[in-house]
């Protein structure tokens, strides 16, 4: 009787060890990236910066890990402008590739003011995993990950 071979693992570029933890990057730079986003919402909505610095004081309360994590997904939240002003601009899928698959289209102003105020690693990282189709849930898996892990095809195998 033969043995069942292992699955086969994705190819992925792969991972500089060198390169530092996105989690990382976003402690390190979270204090650049909460006021990118305080002021982005201040000036898109009403009381917007009001409400981010109450939500910042609740997250910043359960520690700099959870306050970097916390940051790190209010961005692509914004990046991906939830409120559906982008929605249009959203590309159709090519045959063959569902919703998930097609890039989505990230808020301008957003994605240049993050790419002035942080280091490139961080910024390119957050815009890809941003133009990516993966779910919140899935983003965060990335926060563990070398930086350099968002330069390849970003996918999750389920």
């Amino acid at each position: 009787m033969s043995t069942p071979s292992m699955p086969r693992q994705p190819d992925f570029p792969p991972e500089r060890t060198d390169a530092p933890l996105l989690r990382d990057l976003l402690g390190t730079h979270a204090e650049s990236l909460a006021r990118v986003l305080r002021e982005h919402l201040a000036a898109g909505v009403s009381q917007g910066g009001h409400a981010f610095d109450t939500a910042a004081r609740l997250s910043r309360g359960r520690g700099p890990g959870a306050y970097a994590a916390w940051l790190g997904g209010a961005a692509l939240g914004l990046l991906r402008d939830t409120g559906g002003l982008l929605d249009a601009a959203r590309p159709v899928p090519a045959p063959g590739e569902t919703a998930a698959d097609a890039p989505r289209p990230i808020h301008p102003r957003l994605a240049a003011a993050l790419s002035r105020a942080v280091p490139a690693d961080l910024a390119g990282s957050l815009l890809r995993l941003a133009r990516s189709g993966l779910d919140e849930p899935a983003c965060v898996l990335f926060l563990c990950k070398p930086v350099n892990a968002t330069q390849g095809p970003i996918r999750i195998q389920k």
